[in-house]
């Protein structure tokens, strides 16, 4: 394992950070979560939030205060065993299928869950078609995944998908939240959705964020 270490003086960190992943053509990065902010709740640091905004490398997201007090099994769990328990919410998007296709490529993975979170319908006949709808989809994915050898679990949820995704992540004891990057916004400089963003500042899970390319804007 090559390691090579830099020290910054002066300047803006996130942006000196942003600059030596694109000298090294790294292939991730890795970053602790925890700000010098004092708004309770925000749990994202300044820089972490820039790099998660502006950065073109996969990116994972580590608790501070996670890391501070591991120890013993949760420290089996959460660090050698962080790819245990990944949790990997889906719209279903093209994005979403890119990412996470990635995650056949993991070694160690252990359980697999898949989650959807339903945000449309204006009548009980409207939610209940697309539940079916991501149902049916929700299965097609498992189908794959489990053919590839892995253990996996789905889950429908109703509701705010940030909220959402904290909740099972918690309720499933999760190891790792795995979520692509990419939202439905229209500034190009913007290189993470709005979900995305929602759960890197509120959950106290490890987050691993998938970067994939986009659609060539016209």
């Amino acid at each position: 394992m090559k390691v090579t270490v830099d020290v910054i003086t002066s300047g803006d960190i996130s942006t000196a950070i942003l600059t030596k992943a694109g000298c090294e053509n790294v292939s991730s990065i890795i970053i602790g979560s925890r700000g010098r902010g004092l708004v309770k709740g925000l749990l994202l640091g300044s820089v972490s939030a820039d790099i998660l905004r502006h950065g073109k490398t996969h990116l994972l997201i580590f608790r501070h205060s996670l890391a501070r007090e591991l120890d013993g099994a949760v420290f089996s769990r959460f660090c050698p065993g962080i790819f245990t328990r990944v949790l990997f919410p889906t719209d279903f998007s093209e994005p979403a299928q890119k990412a996470l296709s990635s995650i056949k490529d993991i070694e160690g993975l252990g359980e697999v869950h898949i989650l959807h979170v339903v945000t449309k319908g204006e009548t009980h006949k409207d939610i209940e078609s697309n539940v079916q709808e991501a149902t049916k989809k929700l299965e097609e994915i498992k189908t794959d995944l489990t053919g590839a050898g892995l253990p996996v679990k789905i889950h429908i949820r109703l509701g705010r998908p940030p909220d959402e995704i904290i909740s099972l992540a918690d309720a499933e004891d999760i190891s790792l939240i795995l979520m692509n990057s990419h939202g439905k916004g229209l500034l190009t400089e913007l290189l993470v959705g709005s979900t995305t963003l929602g759960v890197s500042i509120h959950t106290n899970r490890p987050l691993m964020v998938i970067r994939t390319p986009g659609k060539p804007r016209n």
